[in-house]
């Protein structure tokens, strides 16, 4: 009874319940997360690094760093370098994920859970690397952005 209420907050609360499953069993590597359209701005690891895990959906941020552990071809664990539990999954998408070193943007997708050795149940971000082209339509947007401002201010004048 005491399993299936918790598997059932699992579930509740959004968080991934395999991932979050007891200890023993092998882990799958997370699946690709879908997103479908660029972010309209990008920002510094920094914001990424403060914010909650929850709250990083459909944001872009500025990503570097070396990965700490490789959980499966194309997805890796990645330390935000900002405390002892700061850590973010990467998924790479058809790419290998890097064995030493990434830099490049990355977009929130959700939240990834992990049971850790200490026996505590982990929360992280979870991202996805952006390709070239998607950072191409995201500089293109911003430009566009940009420009539109600049004419609103030199209108208004």
């Amino acid at each position: 009874m005491k399993r299936a209420i918790i598997a059932l907050l699992i579930l509740t609360i959004g968080i991934n319940a395999n991932a979050a499953s007891t200890k023993g069993k092998k882990k799958k590597a997370p699946e690709k997360p879908q997103v479908e359209t660029p972010c309209s701005t990008i920002e510094e690891v920094d914001v990424l690094a403060m914010l909650n895990p929850y709250d990083n959906a459909d944001r872009c941020f500025y990503f570097m760093g070396e990965p700490f552990q490789l959980i499966a071809r194309n997805v890796a664990l990645f330390s935000l370098g900002s405390g002892p539990g700061a850590f973010a999954i990467i998924h790479f998408g058809k790419e290998s994920a890097p064995v030493t070193y990434f830099q490049g943007v990355v977009r929130g997708y959700t939240t990834f859970t992990y049971h850790a050795a200490s026996g505590a149940d982990k929360t992280v971000h979870w991202l996805r690397a952006l390709n070239h082209e998607e950072r191409k339509e995201i500089a293109a947007r911003q430009a566009l952005r940009k420009k539109s401002v600049m004419g609103n201010t030199s209108s208004s004048r």
